[in-house]
């Protein structure tokens, strides 16, 4: 019976006459389960209509209260539409979710094919393995003593420092109470063509890149401040929470202090180019003429030298924020992918790590860009293919490499381009820092 139509009207019209019996009004109830809110509100309006016609007690201009039953018909509705849509974003996150995992996957497990020089089963992701790990640690007049994979577990004591290679390529460097530092000043840290290290000073790592020096300098073990001096490139990562408390880097032309900063630093004769990854780190030229302070992951500092009227020589400071973090931490990848990358840095980036010289960097044009992947273990004659790919020729003196034509050779100086360095420059280390430091940095 609640099936039909008019049934279910007589039985709303006797509810609002008051004669419903108990067992009418159950199926009444029932009613509002099997129809929806759009059937009930036609049946009911017809009704409160027939109602105003018979029921005496009724005002004259008494109306079916339609608002009320729209906007009871509308509340249901809009709650079946949250419920709806609830449902849809729910299930657009789990399919973003998925596109995602599926897109690290094919990424993981199926590297680009045409990677220059193969790099087998080794992600973009993954590290290098330990056997391009190495380095010579000299001292003094001494020729030095060679860490690799055959010498894990060795220890050494050089002055007041013991050296120890937990793993492959990973010095952990000591100072020691009781030593006679003698006339050696610094001990260093010397990284071949294509090998790389990990120096790690207290709570401190530093990892070198290819054609890098670290130099250390024989100081107290009370001291609460690390002082190093780096040529070549570093991913340095600084803590903060044990000791060293801070640590201080000098450049040729820059100076770095940290408190807690990780951080990439890339250095010619002239050129320092500093990469903020974490944290907060202050960078100074040479003098602290200049001084910037790096807080937010991306920031970027340019250090330059250039020569002045009487041949002097003067730092200028440019400061770059929201810059690329993968792209400089691509070489401490296996496979070094380049995505609308400079082609002036890629340059840089292979010849630091194939061994070339390079005449002079700015005879490439500075517009150019490249993509490319390129494996750890490329040749060098691959390297220059994918260089001759963007258009630009390679003329090639034994282990130098110019860009710039013959017959017209850029003039540009050396401390301007930061490659070739003529003449001699001692980089001699002391107790005492050259730099300018600023007191109101720190405290």
């Amino acid at each position: 019976m609640i099936h039909q139509k008019d049934y279910v009207e007589e039985l709303i019209k006797k509810y609002i006459e008051g004669t419903l019996t108990m067992a009418e009004l159950m199926q009444l109830k029932a009613c509002w389960k099997i129809y929806d809110e759009e059937e009930l509100l036609d049946m009911t309006s017809a009704v409160l209509c027939t109602v105003k016609d018979h029921v005496t007690d009724v005002p004259d201009d008494w109306e079916p209260d339609f608002a009320k039953i729209i906007k009871e018909a509308d509340r249901k509705q809009h709650l079946k539409k949250i419920r709806a849509y609830g449902k849809l974003a729910v299930a657009a996150c789990l399919l973003l979710l998925l596109v995602i995992v599926i897109n690290d996957y094919i990424t993981e497990k199926w590297e680009d094919p045409n990677i220059v020089g193969g790099c087998g089963d080794k992600s973009s992701s993954s590290e290098i393995p330990t056997s391009a790990f190495g380095c010579t640690v000299r001292w003094g007049d001494t020729t030095g003593i060679s860490f690799d994979s055959s010498t894990t577990g060795t220890t050494t004591h050089i002055d007041n420092f013991t050296i120890h290679q937990d793993h492959a390529g990973v010095l952990n460097i000591t100072p020691t109470l009781s030593a006679d530092t003698g006339r050696n000043h610094f001990v260093e840290v010397l990284t071949a063509v294509r090998q790389q290290c990990i120096v790690r000073l207290g709570s401190a790592s530093i990892r070198l890149n290819a054609g890098s020096s670290l130099r250390i300098p024989f100081m107290g073990t009370i001291m609460d401040t690390c002082y190093v001096q780096l040529i070549g490139e570093a991913y340095i990562k600084m803590p903060g929470k044990e000791k060293p408390a801070r640590m201080i880097v000098e450049t040729y032309n820059n100076q770095l202090q940290t408190l807690n900063g990780d951080f990439t630093i890339s250095v010619f004769p002239g050129y320092t180019k500093t990469t903020l990854i974490n944290g907060s780190i202050s960078s100074y030229s040479k003098g602290g003429i200049y001084h910037k302070y790096l807080f937010c992951p991306g920031d970027q500092t340019l250090v330059k030298s250039y020569y002045t009227t009487g041949d002097q020589i003067a730092d200028s400071l440019l400061f770059i924020s929201n810059t690329d973090i993968e792209e400089v931490l691509v070489w401490t990848k296996p496979t070094r992918k380049y995505h609308n990358a400079s082609m002036r840095q890629f340059v840089i980036d292979m010849s630091r790590w194939c061994g070339f010289e390079v005449e002079n960097i700015n005879c490439i044009p500075d517009h150019l860009r490249i993509n490319t992947a390129v494996c750890y273990q490329a040749s060098r004659q691959q390297v220059y293919a994918e260089i001759r790919k963007v258009g630009i020729n390679i003329y090639e003196t034994g282990n130098r490499i110019s860009f710039c034509n013959p017959v017209k050779q850029d003039s540009t100086s050396t401390a301007q381009t930061a490659f070739i360095q003529k003449g001699k420059q001692t980089t001699t280390f002391t107790h005492s820092i050259s730099f300018y430091i600023d007191p109101c940095v720190f405290y």
